[in-house]
């Protein structure tokens, strides 16, 4: 499957890139119409966290997070950068991590991201799961871009500022 995320044809990577996405979730994005040089840094991803993976038992993408969190305090600055790549595609967050910053700012970054991840694995959130599985995410997709719509038409603005909504609320 990851190799005919590199075929010649489109359609094959298509397939091969929803084949993956059933598989072992979503979180690295990947466009079969891009070039193969455009292509080349998602397939290298998706070789290298199912590597990873495979080493660990692990069946899903986004489950590699807290091994991954670990590796991005290793004594290896490669594998550090590799490790936080691989989050920031898993996670959509970076929290300004950089595997060349002095210890202490890649430790607080971390913790963002440890946090972050606490949040998502709390009782009655859907964030792991729905990365798990791409139907949860695009019905994830289509309720929070249904509510965006629905506010737009009662001439509330979309914003996760709370007081900016409040205020647009009591207009």
């Amino acid at each position: 499957m990851i190799v005919a995320l590199d075929d010649e044809s489109r359609e094959v990577r298509g397939e091969a890139y929803h084949a993956a996405k059933q598989i072992v979730g979503s979180g690295v994005r990947f466009r079969d119409y891009d070039s193969a040089e455009r292509r080349q840094p998602a397939v290298a991803s998706y070789q290298r966290l199912f590597e990873l993976a495979k080493q660990n038992n692990i069946r899903y993408f986004i489950d590699l997070v807290p091994l991954l969190l670990d590796r991005m305090d290793n004594e290896s600055e490669t594998v550090r950068r590799q490790a936080g790549e691989d989050v920031v595609k898993l996670m959509d967050s970076s929290y300004d991590y950089g595997a060349d910053a002095p210890r202490e700012q890649r430790l607080r970054a971390i913790g963002e991201f440890r946090r972050e991840w606490r949040e998502w694995n709390a009782p009655g959130s859907q964030m792991v799961e729905i990365r798990r599985d791409p139907e949860k995410l695009r019905a994830f997709k289509e309720k929070l871009l249904q509510s965006v719509r629905d506010k737009e038409a009662k001439g509330l603005p979309f914003t996760t500022d709370t007081k900016q909504r409040d205020a647009a609320a009591e207009r």
